[in-house]
């Protein structure tokens, strides 16, 4: 399992392809990192992590950080 995770997959017109679930991130090791890298796009239509939220950066219960800002 990776420490640091980004994610970018898009394609134009579509919902962003779900590649990092919950469950996964439950796995992740304490301070582990996902960031939906340029999430202008990933992050605004649909979320590659299903527990991005848009324009937020999170800290999970096993203290891994979900960052999901769109700049």
């Amino acid at each position: 399992m990776a420490d640091i995770v980004i994610t970018t997959a898009q394609i134009s017109g579509k919902e962003a392809s779900k590649i990092i679930t919950g469950e996964t991130v439950k796995k992740m090791k304490s301070a582990n990192e996902v960031g939906v890298g340029n999430s202008k796009f990933a992050a605004e239509s649909g979320r590659n992590c299903t527990l991005t939220k848009i324009e937020d950066r999170i800290i999970t219960d096993n203290a891994v950080n979900i960052i999901g800002f769109t700049n």
